[in-house]
């Protein structure tokens, strides 16, 4: 059993490196309602961010104001556009927040629709997906098939004193992560919602990876194995960042054209430039685990795949960028 908490814009400006010595995940809101950018959460994307760079486990949560299934199906599309560029680093899944006024007079059959629309479109692009609700609404609005169809996350607080109520859990076999109060306690956010969660945390790949690539910007983040960067279509990788999990540790530097080579960077930091048009030539990169890896550069094409632990791809004073990259942790 994990204990963790729920964020939205609401809990401010938050001091997750204070946060983390007392939560095990966070669940983050991303947005409101259909898909629009002024209804996403203002504050998701540092959220995120923090949580990816500190290495807590995190999900994400829309609350919803749909009223009928196109709107629903906006709302999922909403969560897509901004889950896509974290994807590979989601271990907590994607949640609907079903609770609004705006839909306490919807019959059971149109909730239904609802819920299915919207997770459908979800599940379609290969994610996990839950319902949340408070325990009167479980109880009352959201029909017993739907239930037992997703994961759900219910809320019921009991006393609402910042402790748990084992008497105010709703009883459900889908029942996986149990909002218990709106009234905790967390350094470095103040009062918040805090919730258990009973299932196993999704663990991450060892080794991942992001670049950000000329007039494309930051793409996906990218597990060990799979490619980052493009060939044949003429563009410079601009900067990179690499992500270390499960005890895996790495060290990184970027030689930059006309400028030379950068600083060491740690898992999380960012090597190479942004907004400064200036292309990567070469990676150095220090593991504590033996790395394959394949380079692509230009006019050159894909290098042959090197093995070690400590190791330079690319070129050094040919000012030929580097393009794409394929690495991979080799077991011993």
């Amino acid at each position: 059993m994990y204990q963790g908490v729920d964020v939205s814009f609401a809990n401010g400006q938050i001091d997750w490196e204070k946060a983390k010595q007392h939560i095990d995940f966070a669940i983050i809101r991303c947005g409101f309602g259909m898909n629009q950018e002024d209804q996403d959460d203002v504050q998701y994307h540092r959220n995120v961010q923090e949580c990816i760079r500190l290495k807590i486990p995190f999900g994400i949560y829309l609350y919803s104001y749909a009223t009928n299934e196109e709107k629903a199906k906006s709302e999922a599309e909403h969560v897509l556009r901004l889950i896509k560029n974290y994807a590979n680093q989601l271990e907590m899944h994607i949640w609907y927040d079903i609770e609004d006024e705006i839909q306490a007079n919807l019959t059971r059959e149109e909730l239904k629709k609802i819920i299915e629309a919207f997770c459908s479109k979800i599940e379609e692009q290969g994610y996990t997906v839950g319902i949340y609700a408070n325990n009167s609404w479980l109880r009352n609005k959201i029909d017993s098939s739907v239930q037992n169809q997703y994961k759900i996350w219910s809320a019921g607080y009991g006393k609402n004193n910042g402790e748990v109520n084992e008497s105010a859990k709703y009883e459900h076999k889908n029942v996986v992560m149990w909002q218990y109060t709106s009234q905790g306690q967390i350094e470095g956010m103040g009062r918040c919602d805090k919730n258990l969660y009973y299932e196993e945390i999704k663990k991450l790949p060892d080794l991942q990876y992001q670049v950000h690539l000329q007039d494309l910007g930051w793409m996906n983040i990218q597990n060990a194995g799979e490619g980052a960067g493009t060939e044949g279509q003429g563009k410079r990788l601009e900067a990179v960042k690499f992500f270390a999990n499960n005890g895996l540790t790495i060290e990184y530097r970027a030689h930059i054209g006309n400028v030379g080579w950068q600083e060491w960077k740690h898992s999380g930091e960012v090597a190479g430039t942004v907004g400064e048009a200036k292309r990567i030539e070469a990676l150095e990169i220090k593991c504590n685990k033996l790395l394959e890896v394949q380079e692509h550069i230009q006019d050159v094409g894909w290098m042959p795949k090197t093995v070690a632990r400590e190791f330079m791809i690319g070129t050094v004073g040919k000012s030929l960028r580097l393009e794409a990259f394929k690495m991979n942790v080799i077991e011993e």
